[in-house]
């Protein structure tokens, strides 16, 4: 449908498909176009056959915009690798980061009135609102959060007897909002059915909402017993039609603990980046029985090492500029002074032609120091305050909306701005460079580890 409508563009020479948007626009503002719409309305006028793509890109993106205030800004200088087929390029820029929402303490207020306590005494009580996955859909913005009980704690603390009630370790909630960050709907708990015989882990976590299609899914990771042996995998949830599918891979047998895969809409269809670097990319069917349609190639002669695969996975990725898709990449570097983990979130750029391929990765984003000032809730194996990216909204090409978790002990939304200028200089120059097959194996992690502070 997209190559259709770029086609239909380039025929229309910007005259009829210009008539049809802006008509659409002025019909939904009553006549006024915002300063945005007014500027693309302008640059159509001028606009020549051969441009028409990045226009309707930025078109594309305009309905995203979310009217919310900024808080805490911190402006940074950035870096990243352009990757071609024999290396890296290094260029820099300037982003400016800020808080525009979090789900403290409101939304842990409404949980706790959520669940019986008829004695009250909140011993048993503890736990966290993290991860959430959100997504632009049909003029909402529509959350998923985990509630995350830490039974791991419990666990290790040996206190789990003692407590009156368990619940499961893990529930995902929901809400929407409109533009403004206004509630449309009160908090509730997705009914997703779970196995009960985990202690830690247990239940639905980790929800990425992700629109295919006619499908708004609900990918999410959760603990089941297989075959007679014991997973942890991702699962979908169709968000509208209330069921659960399995995604599976033919010909292929999955880890035990298999959950970092990164979801995108290509035309309708879902694919999935399965690893980053080696790169290997799923396509699924209906039925969501998925094959790899590419692979770095001798990807399946470089197995999984934890200390070597630092970017493991992130948001969905979002289309950027076609064919260029955005992703806030998650990475987990190993100190070397005492094994603990580092985490980092960074841009990473995907093309998926002539062949898919990393195009760019930025070194770690980073936010004003007031956000990250919460209790690293597992300090024994995590040194430095992080942020964890779930989720991405393109509000514009400038400006990107991250759902991010703050120390496993928060949710929090945060805006990223003057993306432009570096992610249009990664195309232009991956355009010049005219890559055909990519970076060798594992020149991207080692990018990422040789830039993140490891000591």
């Amino acid at each position: 449908m997209r190559g259709q409508v770029v086609k239909y563009f380039a025929a229309s020479c910007g005259i009829i498909a210009v008539v049809i948007v802006l008509a659409l626009w002025e019909s939904s503002t009553g006549g006024k176009l915002t300063d945005s719409q007014n500027s693309v309305k302008k640059r159509y006028k001028s606009q020549k056959c051969d441009q028409l793509e990045t226009t309707y890109d930025e078109a594309h993106n305009l309905d995203q915009n979310i009217i919310v205030r900024d808080f805490y800004p911190y402006a940074a200088k950035i870096t990243g690798a352009v990757f071609h087929d024999d290396g890296h390029i290094n260029i820099t820029g300037d982003l400016l980061t800020t808080l525009v929402h979090q789900f403290y303490p409101q939304t842990e207020d409404h949980v706790r009135k959520m669940f019986p306590n008829p004695s009250g005494n909140d011993s048993n009580m503890e736990f966290y609102i993290m991860s959430p996955g959100m997504t632009f859909y049909k003029g909402e913005i529509i959350f998923s959060l985990r509630l995350w009980f830490n039974y791991e704690k419990r666990y290790s603390e040996n206190t789990i007897s003692s407590e009156p009630n368990s619940w499961f370790d893990n529930y995902l909630l929901t809400q929407k909002f409109d533009r403004y960050f206004k509630p449309k709907t009160n908090l509730s708990i997705i009914g997703i059915p779970a196995p009960r015989q985990y202690i830690m882990n247990g239940g639905p976590s980790d929800g990425r909402l992700v629109k295919v299609g006619s499908h708004l899914w609900l990918s999410f990771y959760m603990c089941m017993k297989i075959a007679g042996k014991e997973t942890g995998h991702l699962y979908l949830w169709e968000y509208n039609q209330n069921y659960v599918m399995k995604p599976t891979i033919k010909n292929y047998t999955m880890a035990t603990i298999d959950s970092n895969w990164s979801p995108l809409d290509i035309e309708g269809t879902l694919y999935y980046i399965y690893t980053l670097d080696p790169l290997r990319v799923l396509k699924c069917d209906s039925k969501l029985s998925c094959a790899f349609t590419f692979k770095t190639e001798n990807a399946d002669q470089h197995p999984f090492k934890l200390e070597d695969d630092v970017l493991r996975g992130g948001s969905p990725f979002e289309l950027y500029k076609w064919p260029y898709y955005l992703c806030m990449g998650h990475a987990r570097v190993l100190k070397k002074s005492n094994g603990h983990s580092v985490y980092t979130a960074n841009l990473v750029l995907l093309s998926i032609l002539p062949v898919p391929r990393i195009v760019f990765v930025s070194s770690p984003i980073h936010v004003h120091p007031t956000i990250l000032d919460v209790p690293i809730i597992r300090g024994s194996f995590i040194d430095d305050p992080y942020i964890y990216p779930l989720s991405l909204i393109i509000e514009d090409l400038d400006t990107l909306m991250v759902g991010v978790t703050i120390n496993d002990n928060r949710a929090a939304v945060i805006r990223v701005r003057n993306v432009k200028n570096i992610l249009q200089e990664a195309m232009d120059t991956d355009k010049r460079l005219g890559a055909r097959k990519g970076p060798k194996i594992r020149t991207v992690q080692k990018y990422i580890k040789n830039i993140t502070p490891q000591n």
